[in-house]
């Protein structure tokens, strides 16, 4: 799970820096002066090689430092935070309506022709099975195991 984090943070990283855009006019704007853009980059690092200002991140974001906003001037974790309950409405709505919809559709798809053919499948699907994108397909052959009983 690190090795994915890391892996996450440095694309997050990478496809933020590499954009092409330049971080110090998106805080000033575009008027600013360049001795302006000089201190915006030396005061947060942007004028430093790219592996130092990543590790810079990494750092910060082990400690729990996530920043401030460029533009709200307010906490990025306080803005995440805030944010978090309708993110969690939202995929929680979905997984809802998975199940709701995707039961009855793997109930009606999923009529065994023999018994023991149909319970080898469900083991199998449960057993040997990656662990992740499964679940949905390990749900429908339980609600139809549990049916045709």
């Amino acid at each position: 799970m690190i090795v994915v984090l890391f892996f996450v943070s440095l694309l997050t990283f990478l496809l933020f820096f590499l954009g092409g855009s330049n971080p110090a006019k998106a805080i000033t704007g575009t008027h600013a002066t360049p001795q302006v853009l000089a201190r915006i980059n030396e005061y947060y690092g942007f004028d430093k090689p790219l592996w130092t200002q990543y590790g810079l991140y990494l750092w910060h974001l082990v400690h729990g430092n996530t920043g401030t906003g460029y533009q709200t001037q307010q906490a990025v974790a306080t803005a995440i935070l805030q944010r978090f309950p309708a993110t969690a409405m939202v995929a929680l709505s979905g997984i809802f309506f998975e199940l709701a919809i995707g039961i009855p559709v793997g109930m009606m798809a999923d009529r065994p022709t023999g018994q023991f053919r149909h319970r080898g499948r469900l083991v199998e699907k449960a057993v040997c099975g990656p662990p992740t994108g499964q679940g949905g397909q390990v749900a429908f052959h339980s609600a139809a195991a549990i049916r045709s009983r």
